[in-house]
């Protein structure tokens, strides 16, 4: 989404339905996942809620597959477009040291070439356990980086998640189709013996 709200703000607005198209994709995912198209309540303290679906682990590489397609499209698109490129390069210089000093984070302070992550630096989750690493871009100017290449940071974070994703559900323990029951019972499922019975029944 974030290349989706920049398109209209650097006056490219189809650029924001292509993006929402492909959002699409991946909500799907995460409702057949979790029930929800938005708040996902899928983590759960110790795990997650459930085991993935039966052969979504083959739909999610496929939409990856088609996702990844349309990053090169988008870029493709972008970097020949005249306006788009006198509108990103030379705008917003920041350099590695003001950014530090400012306390800068994220793509912004790798789009100056500095090579750090919370991720990688301090990895929570699984990400000790994926195959990647930080996206980092060399400024095009001595200036510092530029609206550019926060851009191409940006961009090639997109890829990496592709990436991370499909190295994770490849890691699944047991594998992606294996489903897996608890033995502990306070992990397990809780559902009422019966519905309770009009007001008095929530008492």
């Amino acid at each position: 989404m974030w290349l989706g709200a920049f398109g209209p703000d650097i006056g490219n607005l189809t650029l924001m339905t292509w993006c929402l198209r492909d959002r699409e994709m991946f909500l799907d995912l995460l409702q057949e996942l979790g029930g929800s198209r938005m708040h996902y309540n899928f983590q759960r303290i110790g795990g997650v809620k459930r085991d993935i679906p039966i052969g979504f682990a083959d739909r999610m590489k496929a939409k990856i597959k088609l996702f990844e397609n349309r990053i090169n499209e988008y870029e493709m698109l972008l970097d020949e477009s005249t306006i788009w490129l006198v509108r990103l390069q030379g705008v917003g210089y920041a350099t590695a040291e003001d950014q530090i000093n400012a306390g800068v984070t994220g793509p912004n302070i790798r789009a100056a070439g500095v090579n750090t992550d919370a991720r990688w630096t301090n990895p929570y989750s699984v990400y000790d356990q994926v195959d990647w690493e930080p996206a980092v871009e060399k400024p095009t100017s001595v200036k510092g980086a530029d609206c550019y290449d926060r851009y191409r940071v940006r961009m090639e974070e997109m890829r990496q998640s592709c990436r991370m994703l499909l190295d994770a559900i490849e890691k699944i323990p047991g594998g992606a189709n294996t489903h897996y029951q608890p033995e502990d019972e306070m992990i397990l499922t809780k559902a009422p013996t019966r519905a309770p019975e009009g007001a008095t029944g929530f008492i």
